[in-house]
């Protein structure tokens, strides 16, 4: 896989995983905090999209390493930012979230930032 390519990879998987964490816990009625640790640790291991969502970050984790060892950081982390406009879209489509003009802003704030790093 080309370096970017492999950039891209990480980029896409990271937001699918927080993705399912957040139906994973939703779908459980919460994390609550007057449950016990160990009753809270229990049901997220009972959640199949938790876990889902735990091996996706491991995998993106994995490729991550990888990418870290041929791409500079000062390029590679910054790209890590565009992460947040598939969350904006993903959480709109899926969890029913508003899109404001503000959020829509703040994407395009990002992306104009990831490109001037990259273009340094």
């Amino acid at each position: 896989m080309s370096n970017f390519f492999e950039l891209f990879v990480v980029v896409l998987i990271l937001p699918v995983g927080q993705l399912l964490w957040k139906i994973g816990i939703m779908r459980m009625g919460g994390f609550y905090l007057d449950a016990s640790l160990l009753q809270r640790i229990t049901m997220l291991f009972k959640s199949p999209y938790v876990w889902v969502g735990s091996i996706a970050y491991v995998g993106a984790t994995l490729v991550w390493f990888n990418v870290l060892s041929k791409i500079d950081l000062s390029i590679a982390l910054p790209a890590l930012s565009l992460t947040y406009i598939i969350t904006l879209f993903t959480s709109a489509v899926f969890l029913h979230e508003s899109i404001t003009y503000l959020r829509i802003l703040g994407v395009i704030i990002i992306c104009f930032g990831v490109y001037l790093i990259s273009r340094s």
